[in-house]
């Protein structure tokens, strides 16, 4: 039941992480430029600490107009997306790097090893190690 869950949240973040809002005119096509915005600053930001108070910033929204339009536009919370980001760069680091695995967890914004190995868990259905071990 897990990997079915986390083969969903791949898909959906492959999906549809690129498609922010479809264009169209006024106030929508704005909206879908902030949340490119914020989408750029979460990439750039990852190794750090993210806030929904610093995300909406850069996307010029107030933190709840910015989490409410973004799940609307992605399907994903901000929290979520930042989490799948961050476990997607730690999947190409553990096959690309021989980076000791609490090294991987704080390049990717996680400062702590159990925590990261929690999360990435859940979303691959199974520990950093045993991942690195299959590639």
């Amino acid at each position: 039941m897990q990997s079915i869950a986390n083969t969903l949240a791949v898909h959906i973040l492959r999906r549809y992480a690129g498609k922010v809002l479809p264009a169209g005119r006024g106030a929508s096509t704005a909206i879908g430029r902030r949340l490119e915005r914020a989408r750029d600053y979460i990439e750039a930001n990852l190794k750090e600490t993210l806030s929904l108070d610093s995300i909406a910033e850069a996307a010029a929204l107030s933190p709840y107009h910015f989490s409410r339009t973004f799940k609307a536009a992605t399907g994903l919370s901000p929290h979520r997306y930042v989490t799948l980001r961050r476990v997607e760069l730690a999947k190409m680091l553990l096959v690309s790097t021989r980076l000791p695995l609490v090294e991987v967890a704080r390049h990717v914004g996680i400062p702590n090893q159990s925590h990261f190995t929690t999360q990435f868990r859940k979303l691959a259905g199974c520990t950093p190690k045993a991942f690195r071990g299959q590639g």
